[in-house]
């Protein structure tokens, strides 16, 4: 395998749990609206594999994948779109297209996940793209917007884990390269160790704004959500997160916390 075609495999092995994470939105989606959402619309989608799993979920549901870069997409063409059954290919449509582009049918849900929108560093264009993904959502609509925090995010830290995938063992490693804190900017980059090879420095690499949720719940109201809200993740007996999520207004600080701010149509 072409490593260009290996480093989206190790990350999704170690990063995503893209048939969970439907299940979460969608679940989040029924608490807020009592029904079941169809059209999902994935921001920075990558390789798409999460739009994949949402078409799996019922015969109406349909998905729409944004992301600019061709690389990502022309991998989840390759393994996640051939995959799917027809009718399920029929659901789900892929555009290399900006994330600012307008898009329809509009959605029911929006979600912007593994904190890519961190990209846009300022908050002119941060509301701008809220914005544009307002226009593209239904009257009732739901904007999903995964945030990370805690002090290992905003000081020089390294995380190592093991997976397999493929009979293939590896390790992942996350690290806070850097971070400003007068710009509240910082440098990240995922790593992958391989059995009998050097360590494959920065398979990725972030260069981000880390948005607190006040921010992000300021700049969903100037874009025009009447309303928003923030599910936290629970934390788990051995660590990390428990992949339960529930409203709150006040929580602990901690080393790494998740929680999902939602802009609400």
């Amino acid at each position: 395998m072409p490593r260009s075609e290996l480093k989206y495999l190790l990350y999704e092995a170690s990063v995503q749990e893209a048939a969970d994470d439907a299940e979460i939105l969608e679940s989040l989606y029924r608490r807020l609206r009592k029904k079941k959402p169809q059209i999902f619309r994935e921001d920075f989608c990558g390789t798409f594999k999460l739009s994949c799993e949402w078409v799996k979920r019922g015969p109406k549901h349909r998905a729409l994948c944004l992301d600019i870069d061709s690389e990502p997409l022309a991998y989840g063409k390759k393994v996640h779109l051939q995959s799917l059954s027809a009718h399920a290919r029929e659901r789900i449509q892929v555009f290399r297209k900006n994330v600012m582009s307008l898009t329809q049918p509009k959605a029911d849900l929006i979600a912007a996940c593994n904190f890519s929108y961190w990209i846009f560093k300022d908050r002119q264009k941060l509301v701008q793209y809220f914005k544009k993904a307002y226009k593209s959502l239904a009257s009732d609509g739901l904007f999903f917007l995964d945030s990370v925090g805690g002090t290992e995010m905003i000081e020089p830290h390294e995380d190592q884990e093991n997976y397999r995938v493929k009979g293939m063992k590896f390790t992942y490693i996350w690290r806070c390269d850097e971070f400003n804190p007068v710009k509240n900017e910082g440098h990240y980059s995922i790593s992958f160790k391989l059995p009998r090879t050097r360590e494959w420095k920065k398979a990725f690499e972030y260069d981000w704004r880390a948005w607190t949720i006040p921010e992000l719940r300021e700049c969903l109201r100037e874009a025009g959500f009447r309303d928003s809200c923030v599910f936290w993740e629970g934390d788990a007996k051995g660590g990390g997160g428990n992949g339960e999520f529930h409203i709150t207004e006040k929580e602990e600080n901690s080393a790494v916390w998740i929680a999902y701010v939602v802009g609400i149509k």
